[in-house]
């Protein structure tokens, strides 16, 4: 029996979860109380969703304090005369609801998002919005909100919407840019919880074009590995290695599921080696969606992909930049705006400078010094917001633009759909 057989046939529940369930009731709760507190009869509903919803969170003991390594991540529904709440008060909530659990010796990241009275019914087939149907988890409020979520079926999932997920966790690598270049045996623990997330979505994505997604880790592993395991797949990636990457995505898997347990032989997770797997599954993705030619260069994928953007959907996405930086520093921004508008949405653009810089770095052997596959330069002038000073080619610090890009990424991508 081979290798991957064997790890499809061994389960992927662990003993840690009966804790976990103890864990996710406490911090419910906590934040049902500091969250009753604060706005008492203008809170609708509140909902857990994410992985903490699916029994999948992250957790470990260190003594005797648990830790969540990601977050739990609630959506607050307020009735229709509430004004929603501005991003600077709900985290002041999120921080009351933080300190609240560390006094009961867990530590936590708490995610709060405000929705409007019509959020649920309204929300578009697409990851999400499956996920949080099949296994969101009401914890406050009298009508059922979760119920109002429309039916439907894992082939009307986007596509587009599984290659945004891909990403956006290339993106999120961008936050921890210094540890990126480390030696894999020096790797520290954010860069290798971020990598672990990256293998698990580049399943995701990748079974949604394949059409054997699973709405869980669990499931999507175990769907990844009979795929391999068929060996019928001839239509993927032409350099993805299916039954190595299968492997991977059940490694990581089993350590995002139960991190206590990993044996002690787990292999690294080598940084620029799992760029490069995202970078091709990234290009068939996108040729798949756009019906490009497999030669065709990534900033031509980047640009067809944004050409089929409606002018409405560009509109949309620059407005939101607008009421996130406020007027004021929005009309300075106008002018070159304009320009940028011409070319794509924010989104759009912040994609393309992310995964232009990473790509280049993982396959740079001195990525201080190589500036000749991508212009660095000019992924500044198509940024939402320009972070940077006018620098010099010969000065120009990849980290730099690394940390800009990612500060473009949480303020314009990650709370949006525009």
């Amino acid at each position: 029996m081979s290798t991957t057989a064997r790890h499809a046939e061994q389960p992927l529940q662990t003993s840690g979860q009966p804790d976990n369930a103890e864990l996710r009731l406490a911090i419910c709760r906590a934040a049902v109380t500091v969250l009753s507190e604060e706005y008492r009869d203008a809170l609708d509903a509140i909902v857990l969703t994410g992985s903490m919803a699916r029994d999948e969170a992250t957790c470990a003991r260190e003594s005797d304090i648990r830790r969540v390594l990601g977050d739990a991540e609630f959506l607050l529904s307020f009735k229709k005369n509430h004004q929603p709440s501005t991003g600077q008060e709900l985290l002041r909530v999120s921080q009351r609801v933080e300190s609240l659990l560390q006094n009961q010796r867990i530590e936590c990241s708490i995610d709060l998002g405000s929705v409007p009275p019509d959020y649920f019914s309204k929300l578009p087939p697409d990851i999400f919005s499956y996920e949080l149907k099949a296994y969101g988890k009401q914890v406050f409020g009298q009508a059922d909100v979760l119920s109002q979520i429309p039916k439907f079926s894992v082939a009307q999932i986007s596509r587009e919407d599984a290659w945004r997920l891909l990403c956006n966790r290339l993106l999120e690598l961008l936050e921890y840019s210094e540890d990126l270049l480390v030696s894999d045996v020096k790797q520290t623990e954010r860069l290798r919880y971020k990598l672990v997330k990256l293998y698990l979505d580049m399943a995701t994505s990748f079974l949604i074009f394949k059409g054997h997604y699973a709405p869980t880790y669990a499931g999507r592993c175990a769907n990844m590995l009979t795929l391999a395991e068929s060996g019928t797949d001839t239509d993927g990636p032409k350099d993805l290695d299916l039954a190595e990457f299968a492997k991977l995505v059940s490694l990581c898997t089993r350590m995002k599921l139960d991190p206590e347990g990993a044996f002690p032989d787990t292999p690294m997770l080598a940084a620029r080696k799992a760029i490069r797997t995202a970078h091709s599954i990234w290009r068939w993705e996108l040729q798949s969606l756009t019906g490009a030619s497999a030669s065709a260069p990534d900033k031509d994928l980047m640009r067809e992909i944004s050409s089929r953007q409606s002018l409405k959907q560009r509109l949309r996405g620059w407005a939101f930049a607008a009421r996130a930086i406020g007027l004021p520093r929005s009309l300075g921004a106008l002018p070159r705006w304009l320009w940028l508008a011409t070319k794509s949405s924010p989104r759009n653009l912040i994609y393309s400078a992310g995964t232009a810089l990473l790509f280049d770095v993982a396959e740079s052997t001195t990525p201080d010094r190589d500036q000749n596959q991508c212009d660095r330069h000019y992924l500044t002038q198509v940024l939402p917001i320009r972070n940077f000073a006018e620098l010099k080619l010969s000065s120009f610090d990849w980290r730099d633009l690394a940390q800009g890009i990612f500060q473009n990424y949480d303020r314009f991508v990650l709370k949006t759909r525009a």
